[in-house]
């Protein structure tokens, strides 16, 4: 409920079989902007078709059937003239929680005009704010603009078992135990940030 009050990128919060259960004003505004994002039914599509073959793959790896564990993803959607290209990143949410039906939400997808000044997470402020290590901050900040795992395995040049130890030691210390809490948190420290400047 809080990442939806988030006034920075829009927020729509998927089920486990990709329909929306809610969406931030934001993503209500590129979803009624008739630009390559809509809602048709009540679920997430894109134009033209190749953006949403690509929108579509990433809904189904972050959402697997049979509580399986999603992974993230995220793409660009080159809107018509006249209409800014939008960044859109699909984070699963805890597969037990979604399948359990225990928590209604199984992934949440952040859209972005990726023209606008995007809010910059400095890594020092998240670390200091959670209690992390300039490692885990670091990690945490890279989640929180939707890269996953892998991702930042690569970029990072460790192994995926280490930046997965270092996301258990993340979310022990800010006493969350699912990813999209923790972007919540790190989401919120940087819009503070953002509002103190």
């Amino acid at each position: 409920a809080h990442l939806l009050e988030n006034t920075g990128p829009g927020v729509i919060q998927l089920d486990g079989r990709g329909r929306i259960v809610d969406a931030n004003d934001r993503a209500r505004e590129f979803l009624r902007a008739d630009n390559s994002l809509f809602d048709a039914g009540g679920s997430l599509f894109a134009r033209p078709s190749a953006n949403d073959a690509v929108l579509q793959g990433l809904l189904a790896r972050a959402l697997p059937p049979f509580g399986g564990q999603g992974t993230s993803g995220s793409m660009v959607l080159r809107n018509a003239p006249g209409h800014n290209p939008m960044e859109l990143h699909v984070h699963p949410v805890g597969r037990l929680e979604a399948y359990m039906r225990a928590w209604p939400v199984a992934a949440l997808v952040l859209v972005a005009d990726a023209r606008e000044g995007r809010t910059v997470i400095p890594p020092d402020l998240v670390a200091e704010s959670l209690g992390l290590t300039e490692a885990e901050s670091r990690v945490a900040v890279m989640l929180a603009e939707g890269k996953s795992v892998a991702d930042i395995a690569k970029s990072t040049e460790r192994g995926i078992s280490t930046i997965r130890t270092h996301v258990q030691r993340i979310f022990r210390k800010s006493k969350v135990n699912r990813q999209a809490d923790l972007v919540r948190l790190v989401l919120s420290i940087a819009e503070d940030s953002r509002r103190m400047l």
